[in-house]
Order: C-alpha cells, then structure tokens, then sequence
C-alpha cells in the first residue's frame, strides 16, 4: 500500500490510529466553523452598514481578515538598505514608491517623501526616510478611510429610520385620536360621505398627516368606481369595526356617534348603492356601534335629525334581513330613539 493511501486511512495497517490524519480533520472542522462564525457575525454587521449588495458580499468575504496594526505597517516597509543616499538611489526609490502608490492614492508628491524623516538634511532623503513617511501616510489613510466609512454608514441609519417612518401606516391608536381624524372633514360640504369612505380606507393605505388623509379621502370618495371597491372588496380595513369597539369600551364621544350615524344614514340613502352592496357595511358598523360604552345611555341624547336617521338605519337591517338571527339579536339590542316601534 503506497504512503498516500495510509495517510487517508483513519487505522494504519499496523494498528495504530492515524494522528495525522486526525488532526487535519479536526484542524479543517475547526476552521470552517471559524469561517463560519465570522461570516454570521459579519452578515448582522453589514446588512445595517452596507450601501450595496457588492459591498455586502465584500465585507463577508473579509470576515476572517484582522485589522493590521500599526507596528505591523512599519515591518511591512523595514528597510534592508541602512544608508543609500538619494542620488544614487533615487530611480530605485522612485520605481518602490511607484509600486507601494500603485493603488491610485493620492498623497504628497515622491520628491517630498523622506524630508520629515530627515531632519538633519531634507535634501538627501534615504530609502528608509521614504518608506518611513510613505507608512505614515498609509496609516492616515487608512483612518481616514474608516471615518468616512463610519459617516457614511451612520448617515445610512438615519435615512433608513426616516424612511420606515414615513412608510410606516398611521393608525389611530386610541378614542381621542380617532375623533381628531374625525373632525377633518367636519367642514367638507359632503361630510357624510367622507366620513364613510374614512372608514372603509384599507388596511394598506398610507397617510403621514391631516392634510394626507383629508386628501386620499377625497380621492377615493369622488370615484364611484373607487368607492364601489372600497365598499365590496373584502379587504382588511384600516380601522376595523373590533378596533373601534376596543377605543370606545368606557365611552364613545357623542359628537363621534353623531358623525357615524350621519355617515351610515348618506349610505343607504344613495341612490346609486344597491342594498345588498350595502348591507353588511351597514351591520358591521351598527354592531360595533352598540358594542361602545354607553350607547344606550348617548342614544338619549342625539338630537331630532340623528335620531331619525338611526331609526332608519335599524328600519334598513330589518327590511332586508331582518329574519336573520344575528341582525334580529342586533336590533334586540336597540331602543328605538323615536315613538315609532323599530320591530
């Protein structure tokens, strides 16, 4: 058996364990898990820093690499040549300054290096008085390259963070901040309407501010064909009927029930909607209407309009389904606001 083919056998043929080959595997398992390890903790490091995915891969791919210290850079240029003076070795010294500057710096010109070094005679720079201050140079551009690195990766942050909040859906999160969305289109001349099409703005929809709002509002309420997708499309609702139930459980404001009705009340009294498009906005928004603290008690309290305009809102579920179990359990939850009898 030749001695390649022992060496790749774990059991030697005379018995004994192959410790050799042992430790190249252990020694490889080892460094892959290193590789390993370094490149996860680079990934976490760099896909907050990165300004591409080119220099992404370049930092993983770099990983491994340790910074190079400061004493290393000036082993690096350790000069072989003790004294050649600059006359006869300038071509030498040129052709090394020419290699060591081949990656494009832009640093003080050949004929300057060497004159720090060589305080006693800037006039006659050695080898080593060059190669001394080309390290030096090397080394601030290296800092210099990591605080521009550094900018560049906290100015990334910023503008990351502004953006996802200016992408970031602006919810209501509680009653009062509900009622301030509200009240925006309280001076529109089709307020009803709005109001509506405010409540049935999908879960996708972005607004930063008022003036956003007040203006997708509007856009989407003035296209009947828009206003139809809103009304029939199954989406998930930007601020779902359990939401308002959850803003309102101690007490919905009784300008805030006013609005709704009012808004509820434009629906079914447009001509344009057939009743069955309808409906189900109807109940759900009624339902969770009955569902807020106090709605009893606040139903006493709406004036003589919002009071009919309830009336025939209940008047509306029970004429379309009013044999349906869950619309006759809603309308055994509601007193009638006015004299006439609902059921």
């Amino acid at each position: 058996m030749s001695s390649r083919q022992e060496e790749n056998q774990t059991i030697l043929p005379n018995g004994q364990i192959n410790i050799s080959l042992l430790q190249r595997e252990i020694s490889s398992e080892l460094q892959s898990n290193d590789r390993s390890i370094a490149q996860e903790s680079m990934k976490k490091k760099a896909i907050h820093s990165s300004t591409d995915y080119t220099e992404f891969e370049n930092f993983v791919a770099a990983s491994q690499l340790k910074p190079v210290s400061s004493a290393e850079m000036g082993q690096l240029f350790a000069s072989r040549q003790k004294s050649v003076e600059s006359t006869t070795s300038s071509k030498s010294v040129s052709n090394r300054f020419n290699k060591l500057s081949g990656n494009g710096m832009d640093m003080l010109n050949f004929h300057e290096l060497g004159k720090h070094g060589n305080s006693r005679n800037p006039n006659k720079a050695t080898l080593k008085d060059v190669e001394t201050d080309f390290s030096k140079l090397c080394i601030q551009e290296v800092v210099t390259n990591k605080k521009s690195t550094i900018n560049k990766s906290k100015s990334l942050k910023k503008m990351t963070k502004k953006a996802k909040r200016k992408s970031r859906p602006s919810v209501p999160r509680n009653a009062t901040e509900f009622e301030k969305e509200l009240r925006i289109f309280d001076n529109e001349t089709n307020a009803p309407q709005l109001t509506m099409t405010y409540l049935l703005l999908p879960e996708s929809a972005i607004v930063g501010n008022s003036s956003e709002l007040l203006s997708l509002v509007r856009k989407e309420s003035s296209n009947i064909d828009t206003f139809h997708r809103l009304l029939t499309g199954g989406h998930k609702l930007r601020i779902p009927s359990e939401k308002l139930i959850e803003m309102h459980k101690l007490e919905m404001n009784h300008t805030t029930l006013q609005r709704i009705i009012k808004a509820l009340h434009s629906l079914i009294s447009h001509e344009h909607w057939q009743s069955e498009d309808i409906f189900a906005t109807v109940y759900r928004w009624t339902n969770a209407l009955t569902q807020c603290g106090r709605f009893v008690l606040n139903l006493q309290f709406l004036d003589e309009d919002h009071s009919i305009f309830f009336d025939e809102i209940v008047s509306f579920l029970a004429s379309k389904h009013g044999d349906n179990e869950h619309v006759r359990k809603l309308l055994g939850m509601i007193p009638s606001t006015t004299s006439t009898s609902i059921i």
